[in-house]
């Protein structure tokens, strides 16, 4: 396979709504700055370029409309489901499209290596495994993919409501899934997903001197020259929405992961396999 091609039967999935605590709106926002290409937008061109099916999942919101328009004015496939259970929308796209792969990805993740997700992929297929997820890439670069079979699967089970909110958390809750974490980086302490009005500015000048070359290797040679910029948003961190505590570790240790505290992640491993014990508050 050509590097950065894929066959359609591949389905790359891009969850999507306006709705945002921190930046409401932010996937229809210019990327860069007064650029006729939005957030959205930048992806859908990325991934549009690997030969791929590309489908944007969003919701029957009312406030959803201008993504289901700018999808139609830009010829892109989409679907409207679920507002929080983001699973079924998965689903059902799974069961209109039958993919072959699965890729998922998030709107508000707008720099994408197309070396490293080929290079990736490849590994995913010589491994042979039902779920593959990337560490070592800047928060927002890294990679899920999927067999497509394994999302009709999963509706078997009896999902919560967290596990059908972040789609691929009941594979990571459980060992019974034939799992793989495939180390593709060594840059986790970059933040470059877009979640604040920091992260905006500071991808939104990144953008600017990247283009369309959003290469890790491009990435570094601008920080590099330019450290500063990688300096705007260190302070801003990612936000758990969750309130159950066994999702919240999940969570943790899966971002831990990503961004490369191994030790923290052993310990809340140890933790969550009851390995130490909590200490009590005393007065």
């Amino acid at each position: 396979m050509e590097v950065g091609r894929f066959d359609n039967s591949v389905g790359m999935i891009i969850q999507a709504r306006m709705a945002s605590t921190r930046l409401p709106g932010k996937v229809l926002m210019p990327m860069p700055f007064a650029s006729d290409t939005t957030l959205l937008g930048s992806i859908t061109d990325a991934l549009s370029s690997t030969g791929a099916q590309v489908v944007v999942a969003t919701s029957e919101n009312q406030e959803n409309d201008p993504i289901a328009e700018f999808c139609e004015g830009k010829g892109i496939k989409y679907f409207r489901g679920s507002e929080h259970d983001v699973f079924s929308r998965f689903f059902e796209i799974q069961e209109q499209e039958s993919f072959s792969t699965i890729f998922r990805f998030t709107a508000d993740n707008p720099f994408i290596d197309l070396n490293k997700l080929s290079e990736f992929y490849q590994s995913f297929l010589k491994a042979q495994v039902d779920y593959a997820y990337s560490k070592g890439m800047p928060l927002g670069m890294n990679f899920e993919v999927m067999k497509g079979n394994l999302i009709l699967k999963l509706s078997d089970l009896e999902l919560s409501q967290e596990e059908r909110e972040h789609v691929t958390l009941i594979i990571h809750r459980h060992d019974r899934f034939n799992k793989l974490l495939i180390n593709i980086a060594d840059s986790a302490e970059l933040r470059m997903t877009v979640d604040t009005p920091l992260d905006y500015a500071q991808a939104s000048l990144l953008k600017l001197e990247l283009g369309d070359d959003c290469s890790l290797n491009k990435v570094l040679s601008l920080k590099q020259q330019n450290p500063w910029l990688f300096q705007l948003n260190q302070g801003v961190l990612q936000k758990n929405t969750s309130e159950n505590q066994d999702i919240q570790l999940v969570i943790i240790k899966k971002l831990c992961l990503e961004t490369g505290f191994n030790k923290v992640y052993k310990l809340l491993d140890s933790f969550q396999n009851g390995s130490i014990s909590t200490v009590s508050e005393s007065n």
